[in-house]
């Protein structure tokens, strides 16, 4: 694979799980009617499939600990605290939804 398109790929993929991190943290968020910080709380479970994640690639090669522990660091918390947490930032912003009332 030429470099070109491995740099697509990865772009395509990067895009993808940001944009399903911050569709999950707003979810969650209108949810429990909770704000940013409940939002962010999905870096929880993305922690332990980037563990995982991490973990078999570097069975691959020659690990560092150092670099298992910056990448496991922004891939099992960083990135889904932030973008999770920007879901739960816009489920905030936006008007509640009214329930219907009921005629009884």
């Amino acid at each position: 694979m030429s470099g070109f398109a491995f740099a697509v790929e990865l772009l395509v993929w990067t895009a993808l799980s940001a944009g399903v991190l911050t569709a999950v943290g707003y979810y969650l968020s209108r949810q429990t009617d909770g704000g940013t910080r409940q939002g962010a709380t999905i870096s929880l479970g993305y922690f332990v499939a980037a563990a995982f994640s991490v973990a078999f690639i570097y069975t691959q090669v020659t690990p560092r600990l150092g670099d298992m522990l910056v990448q496991l660091v922004v891939a099992g918390v960083v990135f889904p605290a932030v973008f999770g947490g920007l879901g739960g930032y816009v489920a905030s912003r936006r008007p509640a939804r009214e329930q219907p009332q009921s005629v009884v």
